[in-house]
């Protein structure tokens, strides 16, 4: 009988409690620290991440480095809810699931609810009720960086859809065009700190009952707008929006990375963190074709990778130097592989970036070349792109993947 099964017919025991933290508590974990990064920026993120996998294993918390009091209380609010949401004895997370399970898998529906979580803890540090003055009064006036970028992502939250409508009312051109995230981003990041101090007291005497963000667009220029299209977002849409699809999550902000089930493991390819290749199958693909009845090629991919950088790496060990030399071929073209998916987006120049310490989302998005920015820049090896994809299609033809990836 499985975890879940078990659950609804016997409830929760001590046993099944620890099953359920060793099965699912890490992609908790990892879903609450994809929101921590979109809202609060990565500054301290692997110092929450270490206090979340502790209090995962039931350890003594330490917590060794800085960070900010508001992301960790966040984090560690919504680690907490979430599991009491879980373990509850009556109408708990697995009993609610069933009204979704002909349609979506339980990963999927956990994620939404540790997002729907998340956002509960994230707002309820506003005080309740605040006006759209109030918030832009905050926005304006804060003397402290961290204070005023959470209003932003406040106001972003709140208005976004207002502004964006207003802003289609007076430029016709945006809703064709890519970049209308950009501008609305550029609205509450830029145009609002710069804008809102210089003119607030003309704007509240005009607006006579007027929406207060619809008189402030009508300042909004055509260099403004120009600005904004070429402008870098840095706040998260909201959540509503970002969870489009059962299958994963994806937004309207060109520099987020879309948490799909499979973005975790490449990431965690592109870092050389061990992975256990059963465990990429099993998570990426069997709940995959229970709630859809397909399976997405570039999540056999992503099982087929995982499967032979473990493989190289095991010759590695075992003293294999071309072994070595092909595991680190197979991550340049990982690396390059992710950066041509997404928005196109800037970052740091790729001469900055070192093989040691890539993530997925220094990469995705950034459309790297292979000889200019992965071969002489980034790695500085010079290997031939067609070699180690002709080492790639050797592996897949003998392995359990030939049938599923052309």
């Amino acid at each position: 009988m499985g975890l879940l099964e078990g659950v609804l017919t016997k409830g929760w025991s001590e046993r099944r409690r620890k099953r359920f933290i060793s099965q699912y508590g890490p992609f908790i974990v990892h879903c609450i620290l994809y929101l921590i990064r979109a809202y609060f920026g990565p500054e301290g993120l692997g110092v929450i991440g270490a206090y979340l996998e502790a209090l995962l294993g039931g350890e003594e918390v330490n917590l060794e480095g800085e960070v900010k009091w508001r992301p960790l209380d966040v984090a560690v609010n919504t680690y907490q809810d979430v599991l009491a949401e879980v373990f509850k004895e009556k109408d708990n997370l697995i009993q609610k699931y069933q009204a979704y399970r002909s349609y979506m898998s339980f990963e999927v529906f956990l994620k939404k609810s540790v997002e729907f979580k998340f956002m509960d803890t994230y707002s309820s540090g506003l005080p309740p009720g605040l006006s759209p003055k109030e918030i832009l009064d905050a926005i304006a006036y804060s003397k402290r960086e961290e204070i005023r970028k959470f209003y932003i992502a406040v106001a972003y939250d709140r208005f976004g859809e207002q502004v964006r409508l207003a802003l289609r009312d007076k430029f016709p051109q945006l809703s064709n065009q890519p970049g209308e995230g950009n501008v609305v981003c550029y609205f509450f990041e830029v145009f609002v700190p710069r804008t809102y101090p210089l003119l607030k007291e003309q704007i509240i005497s005009r607006s006579k009952g007027r929406a207060l963000l619809d008189e402030l667009v009508e300042y909004f220029s055509e260099e403004d707008y120009l600005a904004g299209l070429k402008h870098r977002c840095h706040i998260q849409p909201q959540m509503e929006e970002a969870a489009t699809s059962d299958a994963g999550y994806s937004s309207a902000a060109p520099w987020s990375i879309p948490l799909e089930e499979a973005a975790f493991y490449w990431d965690k390819l592109i870092r050389c963190e061990d992975l256990e290749p059963q465990e990429v199958a099993s998570r990426l693909l069997l709940h995959t074709m229970k709630a859809l009845g397909k399976v997405e090629k570039d999540k056999l991919l992503c099982c087929a990778l995982a499967d032979q950088k473990g493989n190289l790496g095991q010759q590695a060990k075992d003293g294999s130097s071309r072994a070595q030399t092909q595991r680190e071929n197979l991550k340049m073209w990982i690396v390059w592989r992710c950066s041509q998916s997404g928005k196109r987006r800037d970052g740091p120049s790729s001469e900055e970036l070192r093989p040691e310490t890539l993530s997925l989302e220094q990469v995705a998005g950034r459309y790297f070349r292979w000889e200019e920015d992965i071969c002489k820049r980034i790695f500085q090896r010079n290997v031939r792109q067609d070699r180690v994809e002709e080492q790639i299609a050797g592996f897949i033809k003998q392995s359990r993947w030939l049938d599923f990836i052309s």
